[in-house]
């Protein structure tokens, strides 16, 4: 019941980022960089591009059924 818990509010979270991460890099895509002339919306992509990657792990971990406090860590980790 805990990793599911875990990795659905990581999942939500990743949501979230994408949704308004995506709403915040629409409006900046309108202003510049005064100095080096390129849309403002370039720097605030990493948001969706980083949320979705973290929703494409936080998936893949609900369905491959990877316990929460072992995901990333190596086989026969003791901390």
């Amino acid at each position: 019941v805990v990793p599911v818990v875990v990795h659905g509010s990581f999942l939500a979270f990743a949501t979230l980022m994408v949704w308004h991460g995506w709403t915040l890099t629409e409006r900046m895509f309108v202003t510049t960089f005064p100095t080096l002339g390129i849309s403002q919306g370039w720097l605030y992509l990493a948001l969706p591009v980083t949320g979705a990657l973290i929703a494409l792990h936080a998936l893949a971990a609900l369905l491959t059924g990877a316990p929460a406090s072992a995901a990333g860590e190596p086989e026969g980790h003791v901390p």
